[in-house]
Parts: structure tokens; C-alpha cells; sequence
């Protein structure tokens, strides 16, 4: 790889790693109502009021959680990719992408049947309880 095309590289993964945190920043935000000071006063499920209240636990680690969240996404997606290539996967997700109705729900939905599939195989990456599950991850094909 010449060294402009490595350049050209670095930037694209430092912009795309700036963007997927700020939409996990702003994702959080929106689902916890977290610009209403008051927990009571926000319009929440008992579900998240409960997962507000962890995050407003650990108030300065919350930016590692989220980073955690876009880690924990990338190396999920990376897996499938690969998985996808050896030919270990019937359904091509991550390279043929998922369209049905609202392609951003269909895709989730997907992703997300694939995720607690793959669980029970690999519950390190795949499992839930993790503190990267208080993120809300949107995605958009």
C-alpha cells in the first residue's frame, strides 16, 4: 500500500470512528432523555429508567461506555464480515445488506436475530449484560 493510499486510509477510519461515537453519543441521549435533569420528569419506560439510572452511576464513564458500545459494534460486524467471506454464514448481512419496509428497522431487526443467534456460539462478543448494552445502536445500511 503506498504510503498516501495508508494516509488516505487512516483519515477515512479516524472520521468514521469520530462519527459512530457521536451517533452513540446522541442515540444515549435520546433514549435516556438525559438533557431532562429530573429522571421523573422524562418520559421513560421502567426499562429505561433503570438503565438511566446505571449510566448516571458512573457519570465521567459514560464516554468509556459508549466508546465500549462502538467497540463492541465494530468487532460484531468484522466477525460477520469474515464469516460472511469464509462462507460460514448463509445470510450475507453485513455485505449484501437487509431492505424491508424502513430499511434502518429491517436491518436492526436482523442484525439483531443474528446477534442472540450467535450468543449461545460466542456469549464474549455476542452475549448481553454488558455494560455496552445500556448503548441504543441505530443502524442505517
Amino acid at each position: 500500500m503506498t504510503p498516501s493510499a495508508k494516509r488516505l486510509l487512516a483519515t477515512t477510519i479516524q472520521a468514521l470512528r469520530a462519527r459512530l461515537l457521536v451517533e452513540l453519543h446522541d442515540a444515549t441521549e435520546s433514549a435516556y432523555q438525559l438533557s431532562i435533569p429530573r429522571v421523573r420528569d422524562a418520559s421513560l419506560s421502567e426499562a429505561n429508567r433503570v438503565r438511566r439510572a446505571r449510566l448516571e452511576g458512573w457519570p465521567r464513564l459514560r464516554e468509556d461506555v459508549e466508546k465500549t458500545a462502538a467497540h463492541t459494534l465494530i468487532n460484531r460486524l468484522v466477525l460477520l464480515l469474515l464469516m460472511e467471506a469464509g462462507r460460514r454464514s448463509t445470510a450475507q448481512v453485513v455485505t449484501g445488506g437487509w431492505v424491508v419496509g424502513d430499511p434502518s428497522e429491517g436491518y436492526a431487526f436482523l442484525l439483531q436475530m443474528l446477534f442472540e443467534e450467535l450468543a449461545g456460539e460466542l456469549p464474549g462478543l455476542f452475549g448481553t449484560n454488558q455494560v455496552s448494552d445500556l448503548v441504543p445502536v441505530r443502524f442505517r445500511p
